[in-house]
């Protein structure tokens, strides 16, 4: 997957310095192993249920929106809220956290990044 394609850019030439947070996983990567920055608990959605995962993907994208997300995963809001249920279920997430979400947002991007995450 496309550096691009995973920051929502059309464009076939991107500046390093429009690259956002990925500039700084890029730095990150060339001297650790991002796959040491994905929590546990991105892990086990992923491994659990690709849909949950991406489900909170686009939820966080979405800015915990449950019509917009339920828009976008071409679902029902009741879907949607009973996912983000079954996930705080699973996970203990804490959607309330803003610490916690931006280190699950982090760990979704890393995925994306290393290609672990493909919703293709």
């Amino acid at each position: 997957m496309q550096l691009s394609n995973m920051i929502k850019q059309d464009a076939f030439v991107m500046l390093y310095k429009d690259l956002g947070i990925y500039r700084i996983l890029l730095e990150l990567s060339k001297e650790n192993d991002l796959n040491d920055y994905i929590s546990d608990k991105i892990r086990m959605l992923q491994e659990y249920d690709p849909e949950y995962f991406e489900t909170v993907r686009v939820f966080l994208d979405s800015n915990q929106n449950y019509k917009q997300t339920s828009d976008i995963l071409f679902v029902h809001p009741k879907t949607v809220r009973y996912r983000i249920e079954k996930i705080k279920e699973l996970t203990n997430l804490d959607f309330d956290n803003p610490d916690e979400m931006l280190q699950v947002m982090i760990g979704i991007r890393i995925s994306q990044l290393l290609g672990n995450y493909n919703k293709d």
